[in-house]
């Protein structure tokens, strides 16, 4: 078998070395497996990890489509029993003949869960630095309030995806100005010189931000300058993203949007202009102007560029209160000696 037909990749760092202090590795790589390093691999077909064309694998991992981990390849999902089990013969198998024969009290001990006691708690008390609630808030965030937003237009169709918006080989990225660059990289080639001559705000139709959850979609946007989106209807995921990130989502009704549209199309340098705290939208130059309505927690994060630490810390002098008197609810209460959790 060609290598790199067996991969196994850890979730985390944390999984990574527990399975290295256990000497588990060494069984991956005696039955042919690599070994990649924590991330989404092929779970999303990105960087150098695809899967080739004509190619059927068997993934533990939760979502599949064709093409999903790699062009023209395609993946059954299973559990990881599955395929582990699968991985010896290249074939599905059925684990369960092979989990018979598992030592239980091994098992039990690489799990960490051979003790005959769980071990002891310790509290001890805290002694938080209280500021105000308003100062923690505003120290929390590095964003400015969004109040006014102003630019001119980058028109869009129907149905725009967040694969569009940011391909799923580009999410590997780390740097987010890398992941501005490659915005719309497919379906648009032109957007990011656009957005550098000024056209930093979007007018798109129906079902804007539909498809994959990914956050990137939203940090794509922005940190290539884009402040807001227009269009009639929204991916429920990339609005609330959209919100906790700053990204302000205005949704105007489709003869509006087709009216706002046909008035840049006419003129693109038009100035459009988002007021934030009056809830406008507006073409200065040809006096059109339509109001739009965002709940009144999504405009206050907007207005003082709050994001959900920033919420949070509101209420620190309440949690530092707690902190300080509250004490760590007894474990015993929800796991037993073996380490598996007590039912009611």
């Amino acid at each position: 078998l060609a290598p790199g037909k067996r991969l196994v990749v850890p979730g985390s760092l944390e999984i990574q070395r527990n399975l290295a202090e256990r000497g588990l590795w060494a069984f991956y790589e005696k039955a042919g497996f690599t070994v990649d390093p924590p991330g989404c691999s092929m779970c999303l077909g990105i960087a150098s990890r695809k899967a080739d064309k004509g190619e059927h694998w068997i993934s533990s991992q939760n979502r599949n489509f064709e093409n999903r981990m790699g062009e023209g390849s395609l993946a059954y999902l299973a559990s990881a029993a599955t395929a582990a089990a699968s991985s010896l013969g290249m074939v599905i198998r059925d684990p369960r003949p092979l989990l018979a024969k598992v030592d239980e009290a091994r098992y039990l001990k690489l799990l960490g869960r051979d003790a005959k006691r769980l071990p002891e708690v310790h509290t001890t008390e805290t002694s938080p630095q209280v500021e105000s609630g308003a100062q923690a808030s505003k120290a929390a965030s590095a964003r400015s309030a969004p109040r006014i937003v102003a630019g001119k237009v980058q028109r869009f169709g129907d149905n725009v995806d967040t694969d569009a918006i940011i391909p799923g080989e580009f999410c590997h990225l780390n740097k987010l100005d890398e992941l501005g660059a490659h915005a719309f990289h497919h379906v648009r080639p032109g957007f990011a010189d656009r957005a550098k001559q000024g056209a930093t705000l979007v007018v798109g139709e129906e079902g804007w931000g539909s498809g994959s959850s990914r956050e990137h979609a939203v940090w794509a946007l922005m940190d290539y300058g884009f402040e807001a989106v227009i269009a009639p209807s929204f991916g429920d995921i990339f609005r609330n993203n959209s919100s906790k990130q700053g990204l302000v989502i205005v949704q105007l009704a489709l003869e509006d949007v087709e009216g706002l549209m046909a008035a840049v199309k006419e003129d693109p340098s038009r100035l459009l202009v988002i007021d934030v705290e009056r809830l406008s939208v507006e073409v200065p130059e040809t006096g059109w102007r339509r109001t739009f309505v965002l709940d009144p927690m999504t405009q206050e994060r907007l207005l003082e560029g709050w994001d959900d630490i920033g919420i949070s810390l509101r209420r620190e002098d309440e949690i530092a209160r707690y902190e300080v008197t509250s004490r760590a609810h007894p474990l015993t209460d929800v796991f037993d000696a073996s380490g598996h959790a007590r039912h009611p």
